[in-house]
């Protein structure tokens, strides 16, 4: 069963992370889903709304348990197909709100960056420890919104980053439930979003098209290394002791 759930309502796209024991981490299988369910949207569909389910997580990143567990080949085929998916939301002509009722953090912050807009609940948080495990991923999206100075200080520390925060540094642009996320923006009832996107799109510097897909294919190489695994297990061992 897929963990995506998709839902067009006329010009609407809802499109929910449903994992919410697993904190909503994609695993391999369900970025291969979220992109079925991005290719196959309507053209008509002009905005796209991203969530996870259960309320206490948007998404926690890739599955960290699958990831250690796999050979290094089939370990960068794993991050590909999460990066493409980031990138597809990213190109995709509808724009996109990413609505985090809780925590985003890794992969999970990674693709909450994707969308065009964040919307953040009062109590969410969003953190990049990639940085930790020598992937730096997201830091172009962070450097084009926040700056350098920003991304190096977020990217560096592994700091969360709690909502009002993400709203000063420019990550997130309102705070408010979940179930509030187009009003509170202004968006409800409105149209015209894809031509919005197009002329957007046409402002950001052609670089960053370019500085992407170079991430992303460091990322692709430097999840195969063992200094990837071994941090990852570091990581998970480090949580499961701090729970006991």
């Amino acid at each position: 069963m897929s963990m995506i759930l998709c839902e067009e309502q006329g010009r609407i796209a809802r499109i929910t992370l449903n994992e919410p024991t697993r904190g909503n981490a994609l695993s391999r299988a369900g970025a291969s889903d979220l992109r079925r369910a991005l290719a196959g949207l309507g053209k008509d569909v002009e905005l796209i709304v991203l969530r996870g389910a259960g309320g206490r997580a948007f998404c926690g990143g890739v599955n960290s348990p699958e990831m250690v567990a796999l050979p290094p080949e089939e370990r960068r085929e794993a991050l590909t197909a999460f990066s493409a998916a980031c990138l597809e939301i990213w190109d995709h002509p509808a724009l996109s709100v990413a609505v985090l009722d809780g925590y985003a953090i890794g992969g999970g912050a990674h693709l909450a960056m994707s969308c065009d807009m964040r919307v953040m609940a009062p109590e969410a948080f969003i953190q990049f420890p990639s940085s930790g495990y020598g992937l730096n991923i997201t830091t172009v999206w962070i450097t084009l919104l926040a700056g350098p100075a920003n991304a190096a200080w977020l990217m560096g520390s592994a700091r969360r980053v709690p909502a009002p925060e993400a709203l000063r540094l420019g990550l997130a642009q309102v705070i408010a439930p979940g179930d509030e996320a187009l009003a509170a923006l202004g968006l409800e009832g409105r149209t015209g979003f894809l031509e919005l996107k197009a002329a957007i799109r046409e402002a950001i510097p052609p670089h960053v098209a370019g500085a992407l897909r170079a991430e992303q294919a460091r990322a692709r190489e430097l999840v195969g290394l063992d200094r990837f695994v071994n941090a990852l297990g570091q990581e998970r061992s480090a949580k499961s002791a701090k729970a006991k």
